[in-house]
């Protein structure tokens, strides 16, 4: 499918659930889910970019909750060669990782971190319909409030709650 079929797709699907489009970021170096962000919460990108990025070179490892149960996690383990497209493979340290990540695509780690710093759930959609959520490190299972986002398969878009029914939006398939 061609990216704009992947959009058009993603923003019916969002429409199923009572959301619509807020803002479709330009996606300027691989931006787009930091531009998002940047967005929802009136502040500049660059300011999401580094509170992200900071947060990151801090926490390699983290606390997560899984069935009840404490998994202390190292997240290197989480990032391989396909999160880091143009280079020939996955830097072999973790603060050259997340240097590595200033131009690349927003990946669960980078999500995750930013649903731990503005303690949020990040429900994104994607163009078949499948929405999945990404919850702070350490909670027993949501932030405070949700951010919903479209993803087309290479880029995110903002989306916001248009009278959302609870049984639509809360459909999910929660990772994390």
């Amino acid at each position: 499918m061609s990216v704009l079929e992947n959009r058009v797709l993603c923003l019916l699907q969002a429409k199923k659930r009572g959301l619509t489009l807020k803002a479709d970021p330009p996606g300027n170096q691989n931006r787009c889910f930091y531009q998002c962000l940047a967005s929802h919460f009136s502040l500049q990108e660059e300011e999401v970019f580094e509170l992200i990025n900071n947060y990151l070179l801090c926490n390699q490892h983290v606390d997560s909750i899984e069935n009840g149960t404490v998994k202390h996690q190292d997240l290197l383990q989480f990032f391989s060669d396909a999160d880091f497209p143009s280079l020939s493979e996955c830097p072999s340290t973790w603060e050259e990782c997340i240097i590595s990540l200033r131009d690349q695509m927003a990946n669960h780690v980078v999500i995750r971190a930013a649903a731990t710093i503005f303690c949020i759930n990040c429900k994104i959609i994607d163009w078949r319909g499948r929405m999945t959520v990404e919850v702070p490190f350490g909670s027993q299972g949501s932030g405070n409030s949700d951010v919903f986002f479209a993803y087309t398969g290479d880029h995110y878009m903002l989306l916001t709650d248009v009278g959302c029914p609870t049984e639509l939006c809360g459909q999910s398939n929660i990772t994390g």
